[in-house]
């Protein structure tokens, strides 16, 4: 992790071709419809009447190992894309809104779940004698992401407004956000250091990955501070 995007200014645009308005559809429409499947499973996965039939920790354990990046005592950080963990990712979503509601954030409903999370990677932290998830991480390969939706595909372009050079000049690039430890484990900085140390095993598994970006926007920010 050799350096962070910063210095990102200005708002974005509202003007789009047609071929552009067309794409950010098409892109849109096929989130949608992950995300739906995911609800789908995770409503199945919950009420156990079959469904997906995968309980949290099937979903877990049915992950490759070559997903599993750091063990310590009754900790596994892993990471899986949504097609993976379609109930993980419903109680990802959900823990998320609890503690950032508790920290004066958060977006009022049930779940903090959006379309990017059809696509981005998912890097969490799972308590096995639990049963449960701790924290987690949302991650975007931009390279990936980029060449499949284009630049409209990353969160980070929903915040900001910058160029195709730019990318260039950092790609291949990680964007990093959505983290959160839940409220019960805050207690100590072991979780939040073994995250850390899960996202630093991803990249030396891939070390092209030469850039990392954490979006954040505060909703008690002021309108300035938000858009600068």
């Amino acid at each position: 992790m050799r350096r962070l995007m910063g210095g990102l200014n200005g708002s974005r645009s509202h003007r789009t071709t047609r071929g552009g308005c067309a794409e950010e559809n098409a892109r849109r429409a096929r989130a949608r419809g992950a995300s739906r499947r995911q609800r789908s499973a995770g409503r199945s996965g919950a009420r156990g009447d079959g469904g997906s039939g995968v309980a949290p920790q099937g979903e877990i354990e049915a992950l490759p190992t070559e997903q599993r990046l750091v063990e310590s005592g009754q900790y596994l950080v892993q990471y899986a894309r949504a097609p993976q963990i379609p109930w993980c990712l419903q109680e990802i979503g959900r823990l998320r809104e609890l503690t950032f509601r508790a920290a004066g954030e958060g977006s009022g409903k049930t779940s903090d779940i959006d379309l990017f999370d059809a696509y981005y990677l998912h890097l969490f932290l799972w308590d096995r004698e639990a049963n449960a998830i701790v924290g987690a991480y949302r991650m975007g390969l931009a390279d990936e992401i980029i060449m499949r939706y284009g630049k409209r595909g990353l969160y980070t372009q929903s915040l900001f407004r910058y160029g195709t050079r730019f990318l260039q000049t950092l790609n291949p690039a990680i964007e990093l956000g959505r983290s959160f430890v839940r409220l019960e484990y805050q207690r100590s900085f072991s979780p939040l250091l073994l995250l850390w140390r899960g996202i630093g095993q991803f990249i030396l598994r891939s070390p092209h990955y030469a850039s990392c970006s954490v979006p954040s926007a505060s909703a008690t920010a002021t309108p300035r501070s938000r858009a600068s």
